[in-house]
């Protein structure tokens, strides 16, 4: 009976593998000889009796420690001969980045902050590389491929055999950073980005009435990786908003400013500004016509020689115009909203009608004026 087993394939000889964790290593044990040889494969000392009579195994390397065996034997009646793999990790490097921003801007009293207080933009970013046999060294390049840190510092890590380097640092300038092993066994990029913006402005009412003679103007900001800072300036005064904070559907941080104005603390435009950008909305604070004084008299009875106040002054944004029309004898031709008449004459009595107006409205107000004759005594 012919019995054979072919010598060992020079390509078949005892192996060490570095691999990466998690990746696949295929193992070939070539079958041969006749009558044909069995394989069996073990892990260790410990047969994988579901693995007989493969050609081809592939392992999945799952953890890093201080290496595995996997043997194969090929064997029949005439003999038997084995390959050995050893199986060692190599370099893994997994990105922890981290945020911390300095010195953000806050101003805590209405109309006080004169000062803006320096804003900076500082990420933290770390790397840590698991290896065996050897120790890794984490190297970080800057955008023009300038190292700037390294470490082969091990730190403490899980219950295995791997070598843990870790290396952080603090950058302060967008762009794309590097951090690799300097086997280049492993290499990793993290893009710095800095994205700021005002989403919104917006106001309610859309104009100031009488029966709604207040206005909540908004804006609304997204920054990353920092919080965003909104502050509000009409001319060269810098306001305080009531500040709610939030985080975007994308992570981004929101904040959402509101400042409440009115007839009292001033109409016109205001600004909305993002501190650290130029990045800055406007709002129109504007208004119908409104009389500043609801309390003053439209029906004057005096006598010859005396005087009347005819008071039609008023706000509204944009400047009002004021016009005069009516059947007193003096009823003004300019635009002026505060008028005396003075001495007053009987041609004067009459009505007189003063409009005021903007894009926004009008608004009437009548004086009627009687004059009375002067009082005549008569001495006998």
């Amino acid at each position: 009976m012919l019995c054979m087993l072919d010598p060992p394939d020079p390509l078949g000889q005892d192996q060490t593998i570095a691999v990466t964790e998690g990746d696949p290593v295929p193992l070939p044990c070539k079958r041969t000889g006749v009558p044909l040889a069995d394989v069996q494969w073990f892990e260790e000392t410990l047969e994988r009796t579901d693995l007989r009579n493969r050609e081809m195994l592939t392992y999945l390397f799952g953890v890093i420690n201080n290496g595995i065996i996997i043997r194969c034997n090929v064997s029949n009646e005439c003999g038997w001969r084995n390959r050995t793999f050893v199986i060692i990790g190599k370099a893994v490097a997994t990105l922890l980045p981290t945020v911390q921003c300095l010195n953000s801007y806050s101003c805590s009293s209405y109309g006080g902050c004169s000062v803006h207080l320096p804003y900076q933009h500082i990420v933290t970013v770390s790397a840590e590389a698991r290896s065996f046999p050897d120790i890794s060294t984490v190297v970080l390049q800057n955008q023009t491929q300038q190292e700037i840190g390294r470490s082969t510092i091990p730190i403490a890590g899980p219950p295995d055999d791997a070598y843990r380097v870790q290396l952080q640092f603090n950058v302060s300038e967008v762009g794309n950073y590097t951090f690799h092993t300097e086997d280049a066994n492993a290499s990793l990029i993290i893009a710095v980005t800095a994205d700021h913006a005002i989403v919104s402005a917006t106001s309610s009412p859309a104009v100031l009435t009488a029966s709604a003679p207040s206005q909540g103007i908004m804006c609304v900001a997204r920054s990353y990786p920092c919080q965003p800072e909104i502050v509000w300036k009409q001319a060269n005064m810098i306001m305080s908003g009531i500040n709610s904070r939030s985080v975007d559907v994308d992570g981004a941080n929101l904040v959402s400013s509101v400042l409440t104005v009115s007839q009292c603390n001033g109409l016109g435009r205001y600004r909305c500004e993002l501190v650290a950008s130029p990045e800055s909305r406007s709002i129109d604070v504007e208004a119908e016509p409104m009389f500043v004084n609801d309390s003053v008299g439209l029906t004057f009875d005096v006598s010859e020689d005396g005087n009347v106040v005819l008071d039609c002054r008023s706000t509204g944004c944009p400047a009002v115009s004021v016009s005069w029309n009516g059947t007193g004898a003096s009823v003004p031709t300019g635009g002026q909203d505060y008028v005396t008449l003075s001495p007053v004459q009987p041609k004067d009595g009459g009505q007189y009608v003063c409009e005021t107006r903007n894009k926004h409205g009008v608004i009437m107000r009548t004086f009627t004026i009687n004059v009375k004759g002067k009082s005549t005594s008569l001495y006998t």
